[in-house]
C-alpha cells in the first residue's frame, strides 16, 4: 500500500486518446514479458514469457501455487504493467486501450 500505482485507474475515462476495445477479435499475446511485483524487486515472476492465444481457443492456466496464474490475469487487467516486453490485444499494446473498456470486457472464471 505504500507503493503508489503507476496506472491511473481513477482518471480512466479522462484520456480520449485511448482506444475503446470492443472485444471483436480477442488475440492475446505476451511478447518476452518480464515482471516482478513492486514489493519484491529481487524475484521475477515471468522471465521472457512468450505466449499467444488465438480467438475462439479455450485456454486453461494451470500450475502450482506461485507459478504465475494470477499474475497473468493481473497483467491482462493492467493492475500491473510488465517491467520489460509487451502485452498485445488484437495486435495493439494493452497500454493503448482505454482502461475502463478493457476491464469491462475481460472476465475470469476461478
Amino acid at each position: 500500500m505504500d507503493v503508489p500505482s503507476k496506472i491511473d485507474a481513477v482518471g480512466i475515462d479522462d484520456d480520449k486518446s485511448k482506444i475503446k476495445w470492443e472485444g471483436k477479435e480477442g488475440t492475446i499475446e505476451f511478447k518476452d514479458v518480464w515482471f516482478r511485483y513492486p514489493t519484491r524487486k529481487e524475484d521475477f515472476i515471468f522471465r521472457g514469457m512468450t505466449l499467444k492465444i488465438e480467438p475462439g481457443i479455450s485456454c486453461a492456466l494451470t500450475g502450482e501455487s506461485g507459478s504465475g496464474k494470477s499474475t497473468f490475469i493481473n497483467l491482462m487487467m493492467r493492475f500491473y504493467d510488465p517491467d520489460f516486453g509487451e502485452i498485445l490485444l488484437d495486435g495493439k499494446n494493452i497500454k493503448e486501450y482505454n482502461l475502463h473498456y478493457l476491464r469491462q470486457r475481460i472476465s475470469l472464471v476461478m
